[in-house]
């Protein structure tokens, strides 16, 4: 289930374009690197998350994929039965309405249980994405941090470079002071609160009551 959390798409977060005019500038500071991966999997606040995702996700979705398989193999007993109905003319016009109407309600099933699985899986992808928001968020000031002390010129995610300098990856100088600095996060993006009103803004009218006969 966590596999997308430890494999994210690292370009999609932290990419940076390595243009030539930047390698000229690298030639006097160097470049230093961070294996961003490693930090999504090693990291307490990472492991914390992945803990807090098994806690709250592994069971629906094995409750809704045990749905979805119930609700397919239904289903397709249903069809091998009209099949059976329709003969080799397949004409559905043989079919009992009471039949048509059983694969209809099992076609049904069907859907709805897949359109669970597919919002709970968005919903542990909406998890992760927001997990690895956080994290670097946390990251960004400390690289910065290392950055200036090392007086490199760029710190970029180990996996947006062709080749790198091994004496270059920092990711066992950060991973202790990402550790130091948060050590949980949360799974589940805030919801945005309703916009206050605004100072003096008249109150809403009540709702007029009915009225009895």
């Amino acid at each position: 289930m966590l596999t997308n959390f430890k494999r994210a798409a690292v370009a999609a977060l932290l990419s940076v374009a390595i243009a030539p005019p930047v390698f000229a500038q690298a030639a006097t500071g160097g470049i230093l690197t961070i294996d961003i991966e490693r930090l999504y999997s090693d990291s307490a606040a990472a492991k914390s998350a992945q803990a807090q995702m098994v806690t709250r996700y592994q069971g629906p979705q094995s409750q809704a994929n045990t749905a979805f398989e119930t609700a397919r193999n239904a289903y397709q007993t249903q069809v091998a039965a009209a099949q059976k109905l329709v003969g080799p003319s397949g004409d559905a016009s043989k079919l009992p309405p009471a039949t048509q109407q059983a694969l209809g309600q099992a076609e049904d099933r069907v859907s709805e249980a897949r359109n669970q699985a597919l919002g709970l899986q968005q919903a542990i992808q909406d998890s992760a994405a927001y997990v690895r928001e956080q994290i670097i968020q946390a990251v960004v000031p400390l690289a910065e941090q290392v950055r200036a002390e090392r007086k490199a010129a760029l710190v970029v995610p180990r996996g947006t470079v062709l080749a790198a300098d091994p004496a270059g990856d920092v990711t066992a100088v950060i991973l202790p002071r990402l550790d130091a600095k948060i050590t949980s996060v949360q799974i589940v993006r805030p919801q945005p609160t309703a916009p206050a009103a605004a100072p003096g803004a008249a109150p809403a009218a009540p709702r007029p009551q009915p009225q009895g006969r």
